[in-house]
């Protein structure tokens, strides 16, 4: 018998563009903060990382866009709590709870610059 080495794939386990542990959530009431967000998440498992976006600039500046992110450790974690959680009202809301898709490096767009002159002499 040949002596042959198989590789591992360590990165997280993706298909067809979706991440396996990576949640997108959807659809949240405006008022919803941070905390109620991640207090409700938190109990489906451990949490890798979280995100949720706020507008950058504009009339809505610091106001948050009704998205956010949540990676948790283990897939079947985020599999119950994208099963749990989608659907349930939320504030004024029913959110929407999907797997979210990945980008590689090639397909990031460059960021904007943000062009505040009192940081341009930073």
């Amino acid at each position: 018998m040949d002596d042959f080495t198989v590789p591992l794939n360590l990165e997280p386990l993706q298909q067809n563009g979706f991440s396996d542990r990576r949640l997108w959530i959807g659809n949240l009431d405006l008022r919803v903060n941070e905390y109620q967000l991640l207090k409700m998440v938190r109990v489906y498992g451990n949490i890798e990382k979280f995100d949720m976006l706020f507008h950058r600039s504009g009339p809505n500046a610091g106001q948050p866009r009704g998205f956010a992110f949540v990676t948790y450790k283990l897939r079947k974690d985020a599999i119950t709590a994208m099963n749990s959680l989608s659907g349930q009202l939320l504030g004024s809301k029913r959110i929407c709870v999907k797997f979210a898709k990945t980008t590689t490096d090639d397909q990031d767009k460059p960021k904007p610059e943000l062009g505040i002159p009192a940081l341009a002499e930073l």
